[in-house]
């Protein structure tokens, strides 16, 4: 059984204000706005992993506060050089030229990850796949272009997570399949996260808030109150409700953020593996963990997988849970969060 129950968009911030015991705030007012202006905050934005990245954080010494961010940046820039399927000389773009004629040395940080994208899509039985970079990387969506139904067709069973052979011990992945290629998109991001943040505390920083996309992470508090981050109305923005969290990661996948529209049909970013088209089973889904490297690929996961199984799988893992968002304003949450309201 999971649990099913009709929420209202107002009823949602109700709810979700019980769960977390503090006042929401509408998220189209800006963060600053609700807070005191500090000289101990220092803020920084760049374009980085075709998203926006962006730092709070809180010290009282602005050279310091600057070689954090600093490094941040750099960080997720040595990240997305590494892992970006645009740039020809990534080392991903070397793995999808080379891996299916020999195994391709990797570093620590691509075993860890393409080690963890096997690990969901084992649980989640292929619906997290990173080889469904196949036919991902013939979707463009700012040229509302996509691939046909044939040659989604011939394509599709190139896509397999178990054609991926990955040696753990000699750091080497090899591809069994000669036309098979990958996509970190799905989990880059939160990884990117997860790594910024251990840097941030390794500078002993207590409170701070790193982003990309709809993959955050908040450490602390800002001026002694929980962070707030959005969770959008997957069809009016002016809806946007914030959630208040501390020391948690958040990840929300919708079919809201790259998409076109062609024949009263949404083609969206992300694929169902099984099918090679825009998954069609959910419409926001936001998952709330201590890992933001996890909850990225989970909020993938459970998008593809839909409300049932989708809940299904998140209330077998300890320490993440889940919101299903829908236009209608219902609202469905994983057991961990829906004790939290009883």
């Amino acid at each position: 059984m999971y649990f099913r129950q009709l929420y209202t968009w107002r009823r949602l911030l109700a709810v979700i204000s019980l769960i977390f015991s503090v006042p929401l705030l509408s998220s189209h007012a800006s963060q600053d706005s609700n807070y005191p202006k500090v000289n101990t905050w220092h803020h920084a934005e760049q374009a980085i992993m075709g998203t926006r990245v962006s730092v709070d954080i809180e010290h009282d010494n602005p050279f310091v506060a600057n070689q954090v961010i600093s490094d941040v940046f750099g960080l997720m820039w040595d990240i997305n050089n590494e892992m970006s399927r645009f740039k020809p000389d990534s080392l991903l773009s070397k793995i999808n030229q080379e891996a299916a004629s020999r195994p391709i040395k990797i570093s620590d940080r691509l075993v860890h990850i393409i080690d963890k994208s096997l690990y969901y899509s084992k649980i989640s039985n292929g619906a997290f796949d990173i080889t469904v970079g196949t036919i991902g990387r013939h979707y463009d969506y700012r040229k509302r272009n996509k691939p046909t139904e044939t040659f989604i067709n011939k394509k599709l069973k190139h896509i397999d997570y178990k054609y991926i052979k990955l040696d753990r011990i000699n750091k080497t992945i090899k591809f069994s399949n000669d036309q098979t290629k990958i996509d970190l998109g799905g989990i880059a991001k939160g990884y990117a996260i997860s790594e910024g943040i251990r840097l941030i505390k390794k500078f002993g920083i207590k409170n701070a808030y790193l982003s990309a996309g709809g993959d955050s992470y908040a450490i602390g508090t800002r001026n002694k109150q929980p962070w707030l981050i959005a969770i959008k109305d997957p069809r009016k923005k002016e809806n946007n409700i914030a959630i208040p969290v501390s020391n948690i990661a958040l990840s929300t996948s919708g079919d809201y953020e790259r998409y076109f529209m062609e024949n009263e049909q949404r083609y969206h970013h992300i694929l169902n593996p099984k099918t090679g088209k825009s998954a069609k089973k959910s419409v926001s889904v936001t998952v709330l963990g201590n890992s933001a490297m996890d909850t990225d690929a989970l909020s993938t996961t459970l998008f593809v997988l839909g409300e049932k199984e989708g809940l299904k799988l998140i209330n077998t893992i300890d320490g993440y849970d889940a919101i299903y968002v829908y236009p209608d304003g219902r609202a469905v949450f994983s057991d961990g969060l829906k004790k939290r309201t009883n």
